[in-house]
């Protein structure tokens, strides 16, 4: 009966009119995996399996993971080793589809092979499971290990063989996962069950860190969780592996805690399905038991959330985060799991399509158990298990990363009640179906169209100026297509003649390794952090920078901070940071940029390495404007382009693009015609010089000042000549010796200015005056103050005097400037 009103049902499907997004899904095939669970994980020589049903055991746990129901007859074998035997108590049993329309397999055992068959009648539907129960009698001599091997074939999937050891002791097992591949597992499919290898590709579904875990005998013959049984689950998923939670509406809690039957969250918010394995020892079919999982509005903290009902009025959450260490790769933790039941496995599927029809089976409460949504279609006839949704958005939950190469590694971190916070890690690569070692490849398909846009603040040449730059990434999220490329790394050169302005020094710190939360050492790569967030200084916040991701409902705001020199991952002079620390969704993400001045341009570059292989849509820094703004316009006005080098995650296959944009200066900042080149600019210097007390043959400091306005040419170099008359007293002054001049000239470092300040280079007594230097465009230049000594020779002239500049202001300290300055005397006139 059942089969002829899902033939119906069919039928009347068939003959509906189909949408063009229903039309695009991609045909399936059933496909199989198959698990060995031992219960307990130990058996003990000698004890068998008695009425009504206790360990020990084998229970199989056969799943079609393909897009499409079985056809016709499957078969499921299981060879057990030598030492084992079916117990002469009971019966093998089996069942396949959902709860309350379980279909009995026929079992049979011949010597030690026990096989069991379904699925003539009724198929298999997408995303069920059958199980087999197997209790044993364990010989008394049987060795310390013994191997099960399990088949699953027919019904138009391939045949898939697994093996279990199972550890023969009357000790008891720690708290763990079992041992062997069964112990932790995982997928990537597409919907004829062929692992998903293409890179940027939206898989048909995914197992995501399934596993089982150890359990012992209870003095009553159930089965027991060492630990007080699973506390917390952290799964860490393969760098560039996506979950976007914006790939489906969300369930509310209020929805989800509603305690109406099949009206709990909306039918398209389920994004999967988790299995939980059970206690066998409870009866048929009581051994695993499906919850569908729910796309949650996450709480105050996450990206996002995910939900299942364990039992009636308590619920388990999965809270996502993505990793702030710089590998930028996605989580999901489960915290305070409820001890109501004893947990000896989980399986989590996630759809890479939650609106695909093929799932409908699965979908709602009601229909991943059996039942039918409280539809019916006659007084007397129940309608088949399938739940359909009235929209289809087809948009991809799932994506693979851009980046190609060896297999992916899934990690998942476990602890228990009673030893809270005491992690046990397993990894796995990921692998076909067969357990085959699969990759990404591929990467050549994918798409790489960035455009950039940078703008200074001002259209004023010569001036304070902030920088407002764009990074667009166009996004396909098309279920049939391929995901965008992620960006990798980034290469900016900005035009010639747009300098760093010295006046952004005043007042300026810069934010130092330790308060970034540097975590490898200066110089070392990659480049990794601490997963707080970062404490730099205001005073070191330089912009600020936005990012938007489809990923997240809401852009994501951040700061762009000036690195300690030195003192940052690069051991530069030059470096800034990107920061974000979203409250929202607590997103804490760090990337440091490599600044470069050219030395005989200062022509900038900045370069971003291993950016989160994440798709990020638009990334928009904006450095702040006014007059200490960190750069400053070229002298002329004109077009000045500024040029990028763009590498995605895809490379080498994916091959690295140039783009570029322009802007233009049209103004002087003094309000004159615009120079067009440097010639054009004024030349008009300020200059002044004389003695402050001015009497004849008196002892008088010597005041020399030189100044330019913005806009005007750049001072090269000053030659000056004393007047006649105009000499010094020079007897009793020793020079700065050579030693000290090469110890200021190799004083360069992060914290030499203050060593400087402390400690001069040059003896106190060869010193003869102070300068004051004055750097940057705007009204409010940088000062720092110098002090000047007499040296001997030097270029061929007898004399010469040193400016050794500690470049401090305040807490920002470039190291030393030490510049030489050459003086001639003439023989006749002293002068």
């Amino acid at each position: 009966m059942r089969r002829l009103i899902a033939a119906i049902a069919l039928l009347g499907a068939a003959i509906l009119p189909v949408s063009p997004a229903q039309a695009a899904e991609p045909a399936g095939a059933p496909a199989w995996t198959i698990s060995i669970v031992p219960y307990p994980t130990a058996f003990e020589a000698g004890s068998v399996a008695v009425p009504p049903a206790t360990p020990p055991g084998y229970q199989l746990h056969v799943f079609n993971v393909g897009g499409a129901p079985t056809a016709g007859e499957f078969k499921i074998v299981d060879t057990l080793p030598a030492a084992l035997k079916p117990s002469p108590s009971l019966p093998i049993t089996g069942v396949y589809g959902p709860e309350s329309l379980h279909q009995k397999l026929s079992c049979s055992t011949t010597g030690h092979t026990v096989t069991c068959t379904g699925g003539k009648t009724t198929p298999l539907e997408p995303g069920q499971e059958a199980s087999v129960v197997i209790p044993l009698e364990v010989q008394a001599g049987a060795p310390a290990t013994v191997l099960d091997k399990a088949l699953v074939e027919g019904g138009g999937g391939g045949p898939i063989v697994v093996s279990q050891a199972t550890k023969v002791s009357a000790e008891a097992s720690p708290f763990g996962f079992v041992s062997g591949s069964g112990g932790l597992f995982g997928s990537v499919t597409d919907a004829s069950g062929t692992a998903s290898t293409q890179a940027g590709s939206h898989p048909y579904q995914a197992t995501v860190a399934g596993f089982y875990l150890n359990t012992n005998l209870a003095p009553n013959d159930s089965l027991l969780a060492p630990g007080g049984g699973l506390h917390e689950i952290k799964v860490d998923l393969p760098r560039g592996e996506v979950v976007n939670p914006q790939a489906t509406h969300r369930c509310t809690e209020s929805q989800l805690e509603s305690g109406l039957a099949n009206s709990k969250c909306p039918l398209g918010t389920q994004v999967g399905v988790v299995w939980l394995t059970l206690s066998v020892t409870e009866g048929l079919g009581e051994g695993i038991e499906p919850h569908a999982l729910y796309n949650m509005v996450p709480p105050p903290g996450h990206p996002a959330e995910f939900a299942f009902e364990v039992i009636s009025g308590i619920f388990v959450h999965f809270l996502a985060s993505v990793s702030s260490d710089g590998n930028f790769e996605l989580s999901s933790t489960t915290s305070d799991i409820p001890a109501v039941k004893t947990i000896a496995g989980v399986r989590t599927l996630l759809w890479g399509d939650p609106s695909a029809e093929s799932h409908d089976v699965q979908r709602g409460e009601g229909c991943l158990n059996g039942g039918f949504g409280g539809e019916k279609k006659a007084e007397e006839e129940e309608l088949p298990p399938v739940c359909r949704l009235g929209e289809r958005s087809h948009k991809p939950f799932l994506a693979l990363p851009s980046s190609c190469g060896g297999s992916l590694t899934t990690t998942a971190h476990i602890d228990s009640w009673i030893e809270p916070g005491n992690f046990i890690t397993r990894s796995y690569e990921s692998a076909d179906l067969g357990g085959h070692k699969v990759g990404v490849d591929g990467c050549n398909q994918l798409q790489f169209e960035p455009t950039i846009e940078a703008r200074p603040t001002t259209n004023l040449a010569d001036s304070p100026s902030g920088l407002d730059f764009d990074l667009h990434q166009p996004q396909n999220e098309e279920f049939e297509g391929l995901a965008t490329a992620n960006l990798k790394d980034i290469t900016v050169a900005l035009p010639q003649g747009m300098a760093l302005n010295p006046s952004a020094g005043g007042g300026r710190d810069g934010c130092s390794s330790a308060q970034i939360g540097l975590s490898t050492a200066i110089g070392a790569t990659p480049i990794r952090f601490s997963e707080a967030g970062a404490h730099c200084p205001d005073a070191a916040k330089i912009g600020s920078v936005e990012v938007k991701t489809p990923l997240l409902e809401n852009p994501l705001e951040g700061a762009v901070y000036l690195a300690k020199p030195f003192d940052n991952p690069f051991g530069t002079l030059l470096g800034i940071y990107l920061s974000i620390d979203d409250p929202q969704t607590g997103v804490i993400a760090k990337l440091p940029g490599k600044v470069e001045a050219d030395p005989s341009t200062g022509q900038l570059t900045t370069t971003f390495q291993e950016s989160p292989e994440l798709p990020l849509e638009d990334v928009t820094l904006h450095l702040f404007n006014g007059p200490r703004a960190a750069l400053t316009t070229p002298q002329t006005c004109g077009a000045y382009t500024t040029t990028a080098s763009l590498t995605p995650w895809s490379t080498p296959e994916g091959a690295t693009v140039g783009k570029e944009d322009s802007f233009e200066t049209t103004t002087s900042p003094s309000g004159g015609s615009c120079p067009r080149n440097g010639g054009e600019a004024p030349n008009k210097p300020a200059f002044s010089a004389g003695t402050i007390a001015p009497q004849a043959g008196a002892y008088s400091p010597f005041v020399l000042h030189v100044s330019r306005e913005d806009g005007s040419q750049r001072i090269a170099g000053i030659d000056t000549s004393l007047p006649e008359g105009l000499t010094g007293k020079l007897a009793g002054i020793p020079y700065c010796p050579e030693s000290g001049i090469a110890q200021a000239l190799s004083r360069t470092h992060n914290g030499d200015g203050a060593l400087e300040q402390q400690s001069p280079s040059c003896p106190p007594s060869s010193e003869v005056g102070t300068a004051d230097i004055a750097a940057g465009s705007g009204i409010t230049p940088l000062h720092t103050a110098a002090k000047v000594y007499l040296a001997g020779p030097y270029k061929g002239a007898p004399l010469s005097v040193v400016v050794i500049t500690p470049a401090v202001a305040g807490p920002f300290d470039l190291g030393v400037v030490t510049t030489r300055v050459a003086l001639d005397v003439d023989p006749e006139t002293a002068e």
